[in-house]
């Protein structure tokens, strides 16, 4: 399908199609101009049958042109937008490997630094095994560049929409603090009190340990002015009721634990762009960055011997 779509839209974009439209046209306009035209509806005649049912149905001609013309526009569009999706998707897997292999070009730098020292200039004296793990490692450090390089996947890839990505850290399932929040010129706007409670997207996360999506933020806050408090998934804090723009939960959970352990959010700038029709999308993306973040989480439990 993609192949023929492809196919399809580089025939309707060749010169030899233009010129074949500009003659359709300028058939179609002869035709209709025939109407009003005594002379030339006579010459259209002497083709014979053709040239007579034309002009005995004009009604016809000029519809059938009519649907002509909405059937190419919808066509092309139709076939521009599915090539355009097949760009963009691979576009995004471009962008994924490359911003994945930020974090892990930064530890191997680490690990490399770490191990000539200790190795070739006999640095075993000053620098015990646990300080060289604990600096090769940095967990901390390893899951801010985790987030940088989410933050900057999405802006590379959808340049068009600005994005908001934090990183709540959770504690017996609940609300503890933002561990990071991006970009930081833009502070979270709302307390981690109203932010606890029930309505909010992160605690319907919490609750559900599934991925959460809010298409459309500024329904969820009229929700909320309209007094309905059913189904709220949303809650206002200090937004501004104008806002704009879509949010998303990501919960990752321990494999030992089995409970939420961090909370990924992120709000875009443009409405539906988080939806429910692409929700396997974004949990296979956000999935690589997750498993990332929970393996320096494990590493940082070793470190200060915390769970």
């Amino acid at each position: 399908m993609n192949k023929l779509s492809k196919n399809l839209l580089l025939m309707l974009e060749t010169w030899y199609f233009t010129i074949l439209k500009m003659v359709l046209i300028a058939l179609y306009s002869v035709v209709v101009s025939a109407y009003s035209n005594d002379g030339l509806e006579k010459s259209i005649r002497k083709a014979g049958w053709i040239g007579n049912w034309l002009m005995v149905n004009p009604l016809l001609v000029i519809g059938s042109a009519a649907v002509l013309a909405i059937i190419y526009q919808g066509a092309y569009k139709f076939l521009v937008k599915i090539s355009m999706s097949v760009k963009n998707k691979d576009d995004v897997a471009t962008q994924l490997v490359v911003a994945l292999d930020i974090p892990v070009n930064k530890k191997r730098e680490r690990f490399a630094k770490e191990v000539n020292n200790f190795v070739r200039l006999n640095d075993s004296k000053t620098k015990t095994k646990h300080r060289i793990f604990k600096a090769i490692t940095k967990p901390e450090e390893q899951s801010i560049l985790i987030l940088d390089s989410l933050a900057s996947f999405l802006k590379t890839t959808y340049s068009d929409v600005d994005f908001k990505v934090g990183l709540m850290s959770i504690k017996n399932n609940k609300i503890d603090d933002w561990k990071y929040f991006l970009p930081i010129t833009k502070p979270p706007q709302t307390s981690l009190e109203v932010l606890g409670s029930k309505e909010s997207t992160i605690s319907r996360c919490l609750e559900s340990k599934q991925t959460e999506i809010v298409s459309d933020i500024k329904k969820e806050i009229k929700k909320q002015r309209n007094g309905l408090t059913d189904d709220i998934r949303y809650v206002k804090g200090n937004t501004s009721e104008k806002e704009h723009g879509s949010q998303i939960c990501y919960p990752i959970i321990s494999v030992t634990t089995k409970k939420i352990i961090y909370v990924i959010t992120i709000s875009a700038s443009k409405k539906n762009f988080f939806n429910e029709n692409e929700l396997h999308t974004y949990k296979w993306i956000l999935e690589r960055f997750a498993t990332r973040i929970a393996l320096e989480h494990s590493l940082e439990c070793l470190l200060y011997n915390r769970l």
